[in-house]
């Protein structure tokens, strides 16, 4: 039997080493991640991410204080928009920021800009900018706050970060990773708890 030649060897690692890194970067939501806007079994517009066919509840619009044309359904179809717009430009998700936009609080992709092109939508007047984005979290867990544990290491919940100038931040890219991390977990691994 002969002994592989050391260009072999390379060529074999590079193959490996090449597929790990595409294995890994297709479970990413950054792959095939987009978003959509449909009422949910309760007939609340919402809106999802979809990614690896698995769609993640993102925003669930119920308040009706904004005057016509923005009904909860046409507010869900704006931002929905508006989110496959910056992920179709490139930019990344990760770091959305309440701010001050015209005398109102908004939810920005980055730090809120005068010219509102990265505003995602305004909030109602009292409208609490921390557990509005916190309500990202619990309406992927469910109502009644459901922990998944489960033998399979999924990045931590993203929580939302109250910054020192009374602004808020939350990575949305990082809580969609965590929640296919945990629906792939259900299925790979039936055994797990669920903790109430």
């Amino acid at each position: 039997m002969t002994k592989p030649s050391r260009a072999n060897q390379l060529a074999v690692l590079s193959l490996t080493v090449l597929g790990l890194i595409t294995s890994s970067s297709s479970n990413g939501s950054a792959q095939n991640l987009s978003f959509i806007c449909t009422v949910d079994q309760d007939g609340i517009p919402t809106t999802y991410a979809q990614a690896n066919d698995t769609p993640i509840p993102v925003f669930k619009w119920q308040i009706k204080d904004f005057p016509p044309p923005w009904t909860p359904m046409r507010r869900c179809q704006e931002v929905t928009q508006r989110l496959n717009n910056f992920k179709s430009q490139g930019i990344p998700l990760n770091n959305f920021q309440s701010g001050p936009l015209n005398k109102q609080t908004v939810i920005c992709v980055g730090p809120c800009i005068a010219d509102s092109s990265n505003l995602l939508f305004t909030l109602s007047p009292g409208q609490n900018p921390e557990q509005v984005l916190q309500a990202i979290i619990t309406s992927s867990e469910g109502s009644a706050g459901v922990v998944y544990q489960n033998s399979k290491k999924c990045p931590g919940t993203p929580g939302v970060v109250a910054n020192g100038d009374g602004t808020v931040t939350f990575d949305l890219e990082r809580h969609i990773e965590r929640e296919l991390c945990l629906n792939q977990s259900d299925e790979e691994f039936p055994d797990f708890q669920i903790v109430h």
